[in-house]
């Protein structure tokens, strides 16, 4: 598979979990986003 559509693809999955985790708190969507990005960094 290609960079690219490895990326697509991880992004589809991010936001469908944020469509899943609509009814938690902002702190905790936003934990869950820290930890994509610093997954995603290293």
């Amino acid at each position: 598979m290609t960079s690219a559509k490895r990326m697509r693809s991880k992004l589809v999955a991010v936001k469908e979990q944020l469509r899943r985790r609509m009814h938690q708190t902002i702190a905790e969507q936003e934990r869950y986003l820290s930890a994509m990005v610093i997954r995603h960094v290293r």
